[in-house]
């Protein structure tokens, strides 16, 4: 599970290289890419948008990093992804599990969106940090050794702030932060001695889409009945039901 943490400072500096996600403007595996490149990359244009290196088409991604050593190298070629959101929910499983790993999963953006410049800026001030269940440490990236200190500190209350409230169990089920370079040692800045065993498991409740939701109606297939309603998961459950023999 990935959250994605809003931070007040961008971590995104001057010399990162940024790669952009977009789909298709052409149906099929076409590989002429180029003219989708160009008008994502006129449209970035016209809003100043400057912090985005480089424009890579869905199709691109089906057909010249399909494989594994690819994907690696992919994502080892830049420092942020963003991705149109209308494309997002396709493009995750094309991608694999180094996007996972180096904590590269692409931010979605909306790319018809009014002012895309503010759009852009304001998904570059996200970090992500991935939930799992491989041990008790989990990573978030919360600055760099270009910001000044205030900017660093600023975004540490934040990330905080953010964990007291998001994060399974709470405040409680937090037993230590530390702060850490690449290759630092990791400094303890907050260090609790609570008993373990008086926190309570954390029940998390699975995301939703927005489109999930019982659906109700008339069923003219049966004689005399009603109602019925399908959930999500595929149950059906007949209401007001008189079946005359």
């Amino acid at each position: 599970m990935s959250q994605m943490i809003l931070l007040p400072h961008s971590i995104v500096s001057s010399s990162d290289e940024v790669a952009l996600f977009v789909g298709d403007l052409q149906k099929g595996r076409r590989k002429d890419y180029e003219p989708t490149i160009e008008h994502y990359a006129d449209l970035l244009r016209n809003c100043n948008c400057t912090k985005i290196k480089t424009i890579i088409p869905m199709n691109q991604v089906k057909t010249e990093y399909d494989q594994y050593e690819l994907k690696r190298k992919l994502v080892g070629s830049y420092d942020h992804f963003l991705v149109d959101g209308k494309i997002a929910g396709h493009l995750s499983h094309l991608l694999g599990k180094e996007f996972y790993k180096k904590r590269k999963l692409p931010t979605s953006i909306r790319m018809h969106s009014k002012d895309l410049k503010h759009e852009i800026d304001y998904a570059l001030r996200k970090t992500a940090m991935q939930i799992h269940s491989c041990g008790d440490t989990h990573i978030v990236q919360i600055g760099h050794t270009s910001m000044e200190r205030k900017q660093i500190l600023e975004n540490i209350l934040a990330t905080c702030s953010y964990l007291s409230k998001n994060y399974p169990g709470g405040w409680v089920n937090i037993r230590s932060i530390r702060i850490k370079t690449s290759s630092s040692l990791s400094l303890p800045i907050y260090t609790t001695l609570k008993n373990k065993c008086l926190v309570k498991v954390p029940i998390v409740q699975p995301k939703r889409p927005k489109a999930y939701r019982n659906v109700s109606g008339e069923l003219t297939t049966i004689k005399n009945v009603a109602n019925v309603t399908v959930t999500p998961e595929g149950d059906v459950h007949i209401e007001n039901e008189e079946i005359l023999p």
